[in-house]
This record gives C-alpha cells, sequence and structure tokens, in this order.
C-alpha cells in the first residue's frame, strides 16, 4: 500500500515537473533570477520571481527581455516597462514622467542620498545599500528609499544632477545633453519599449542602451 502511494505521487510530481517545462519553455509561466542590484530595493539581487508572457505588460510592471551587447553578451534582463510605443518619456528633477504624469510618485525607488555621519549612524541600511555607500569630502553618499528618507527627515538630501551635466553614455546613445536626472522628452519608436531600473542612480537600462524592441519582452512579472 505504502510502495503505490509513494508510486502515485511520483508520478503525479512527475507530471507536475512536465507541466512546468513545457508552460517555461513556452514563457507561459517561468522562474527568473534577479542577476543585479538594477532593481533593488523591489527585486532584490538574487531573488526569485515568477513571469508570463500571457500578461500584456502596462506602465510600470516588472518585464523581462532578450537583451545582447558585447560587454554582456546574451541575457534576459529585468526592468519596469516605463514607456510605450507612441508614450512620450521624459524625466525631471529625478522623477519619471509618462505623458506628463508623474509614475514615480507610486513607486519606492532607491536614490542617493548626502548624509553626514551622525544622519547615517541613525539609520539602519541593508547590506546591499552600504555595499554602494561612498564617502567623499566628509559626506556619506547612499541609496535609499524615499519612504525611508521622508521617515528620517532627509528628502532635501537626495542627491540630482544638473540639468546642465551632460552623461557621456547617454549622448553617445541618444546625441543629446541629458544625464540620468534630466532626459528627454522622447516619444518611444514603433515596436519599441523605454525601461528603467527601480535603483534609479545604478541601472544599466534604457537610459544608456536606448528603446528596447517590444519583441524582446519574454514575460511581466507575476510576483514581487
Amino acid at each position: 500500500m505504502v510502495k503505490k502511494r509513494i508510486h502515485k505521487i511520483l508520478i503525479v510530481l512527475g507530471v507536475l515537473l512536465a507541466v512546468y517545462q513545457l508552460l517555461s519553455w513556452f514563457h507561459i509561466f517561468r522562474l527568473y533570477q534577479s542577476s543585479s542590484f538594477a532593481n533593488e530595493p523591489t527585486l532584490p539581487f538574487n531573488s526569485r520571481f515568477f513571469a508570463s508572457n500571457v500578461i500584456v505588460p502596462e506602465i510600470a510592471d516588472f518585464v523581462c527581455y532578450k537583451f545582447e551587447d558585447e560587454q554582456f553578451g546574451k541575457q534576459i534582463r529585468v526592468h519596469r516597462l516605463i514607456g510605450q510605443e507612441g508614450d512620450v518619456v521624459q524625466i525631471k528633477d529625478g522623477n519619471a514622467y509618462v505623458n506628463n504624469k508623474n509614475i514615480d510618485m507610486l513607486l519606492n525607488l532607491w536614490h542617493y542620498y548626502k548624509l553626514t555621519k551622525q544622519e547615517f549612524d541613525a539609520i539602519t541600511f541593508s547590506d546591499a545599500a552600504i555595499e554602494y555607500a561612498r564617502l567623499k569630502d566628509g559626506f556619506i553618499y547612499i541609496p535609499m528609499t524615499k519612504v525611508k528618507a521622508r521617515k528620517h527627515g532627509l528628502e532635501e538630501k537626495r542627491v540630482i544632477i544638473e540639468p546642465t551635466q551632460v552623461e557621456p553614455y547617454i549622448y553617445e546613445v541618444f546625441h543629446k545633453s541629458w544625464n540620468k536626472d534630466h532626459f528627454g522628452p522622447i516619444t518611444v519608436p514603433k515596436g519599441k519599449v523605454f525601461v528603467l531600473g527601480d535603483n534609479r542612480d545604478n541601472s544599466h537600462d534604457s537610459r544608456y542602451v536606448g528603446f528596447i524592441n517590444a519583441s524582446d519582452i519574454t514575460g511581466v512579472l507575476i510576483t514581487n
């Protein structure tokens, strides 16, 4: 009797595994892993999540997509969808707007804040945040969510690049005198999307690599 139960359980497990493999093969239901810090704190490094290509992506969804370049080769990346075909994307004072609507208002993103040692010592930071911390001119520059910054009364400490400062990598892609905090406005071309990481100051996203082919999207996150 026990052997028969075990045999049935193994059969069921085998069938479930085969179904999952089939769904995964066609990206209908697939397990992914966050391989970078680009989406901290929402998707921590090495965290796992499920995504599906049967979900129609909407603005602010996380999407997985195929990416390839000389430095990283072929890989699957995940970023937050900011703009789709025909949308006007702009970043003003470090906040992303889509068709003149501030979508960052609803998101708890990571940004750098310039803190004194006393301010830094008063806050508990994650290991990932501390890894990104930098010491300069007696101040500590560290990523923090706007919710945490508001909690500690440090919203005005956020580091935002001046509009006149041009980032060479962005200029190389878009041929415009923009930077990560002052970008656009630009209209998303046909068949393309624009993506950003939640770790806005440390994300290799559309600001630096250009638009992504909508056809390269392999799935939309189901959980995060």
